[in-house]
């Protein structure tokens, strides 16, 4: 027994789900919409201080409620004009900006987020350029695993220089975001078993069983991380197939063990919605094994939310590691075969 308990640790334990976990974290998006200048003008002519806009980003999360984002917007072509020593310059230029910014979200359920950021950004105004403060706010809406729609608005401040002074450019857009590695796990297929044939057995001499030796295992308990699940999801990732193998295997031998399955989060957002989505995620994982052959009788599934701890919500790595899963199976008796 204590070889199949140290099987069921090291897959556990084992590599494999990295280059995944940075996948599934990993989102791209476009968006569009219309954008305006203040303080572009100090006549009413000529002056053109709104149109349209598009825009690129790029994100990575690292976690549910922190992401880091790049963003290259083309903020259109504007009118300006300003009066400088006491002459009028006027130009008439294309708007863009560079920028970097961390994501703050704030999950209201499985699909929907409101977020804000604030960053840097590089602008570049024809001659003129200039490296300003960003920020935005919007909410975000995830139809699917894979695609979400968003609704931003956008603000970058006080760009100086030459032929513009104070310039504050605003974006508002809807956009539309994928993520990668959020495909929904593999559909379980009953296998098809060929009927044996039948064999007439032949006479055997009746001989005495000997009596086989009855084991108790000791309880074995693990704990499962929370990258085998969506973003801010209970859904399972195809990762966790393998991480739960050892796990099936041992359940599936030995009808008599018995899994208990309870569902953690960190301390960050509503301690309600916390806890429906450790239930969801200890369900989903009782759902899988039973899906693949375990007996309903066999496994049990709760959530305890943001309780109990097992290291300090304080800093990310801990926070981390109190979004988890563990699974406890008691001691149980089975008899040793030779």
């Amino acid at each position: 027994m204590k070889k199949l308990a140290l099987l069921v640790s090291a897959a556990l334990l084992s590599g494999g789900m990295a280059s995944n976990a940075i996948a599934q974290q990993t989102y791209v998006g476009a968006k569009v919409g219309t954008t305006w200048i203040d303080d572009g003008c100090d006549q009413s002519s000529p002056c053109d201080d709104d149109t349209y806009g598009v825009g690129l980003y790029l994100g990575y999360d690292f976690s549910d409620y922190v992401a880091l984002e790049l963003g290259y917007d083309y903020l259109g072509e504007f009118k300006t004009n300003i009066n400088k020593g006491g002459a009028n310059y006027f130009s008439e230029q294309k708007l863009t900006a560079l920028s970097l910014a961390p994501k703050f979200s704030l999950p209201l359920n499985e699909k929907f987020d409101l977020f804000a950021k604030i960053g840097g950004a590089y602008m570049d105004f024809g001659d003129d350029n200039d490296t300003v403060l960003t920020g935005g706010v919007g909410a975000e809406y995830s139809y699917t695993d894979n695609f979400a729609v968003r609704i931003e608005y956008q603000r970058f401040q006080n760009m100086t220089d030459y032929y513009v002074k104070d310039l504050d450019a605003n974006f508002l857009s809807l956009g539309l975001t994928y993520r990668f590695g959020q495909s929904a796990p593999a559909v379980y297929q009953e296998p098809v078993v060929a009927e044996p044939k039948a064999v007439e057995p032949e006479p055997v001499k009746e001989m005495e069983p000997a009596p086989q030796p009855v084991t108790t295992t000791q309880m074995i308990s693990e704990s499962f991380n929370a990258e085998l699940f969506s973003n801010n999801s209970s859904t399972l990732t195809p990762a966790a197939a393998d991480s739960f193998k050892p796990l099936l295997n041992l359940l599936l031998t030995y009808p008599q063990a018995k899994a208990e399955i309870v569902g953690y989060t960190d301390s960050s957002g509503a301690a309600s919605y916390n806890q429906k989505l450790s239930e969801k995620r200890a369900e989903s994982v009782a759902d899988y094994l039973i899906s693949e052959g375990v007996n309903p009788q066999q496994v049990t599934a709760s959530g305890k939310g943001e309780n109990n701890p097992i290291a300090s919500n304080a800093t990310a790595e801990g926070r981390s590691e109190n979004r988890r899963v563990e699974v406890t199976i008691p001691s149980f008796e089975h008899t040793e075969t030779k």
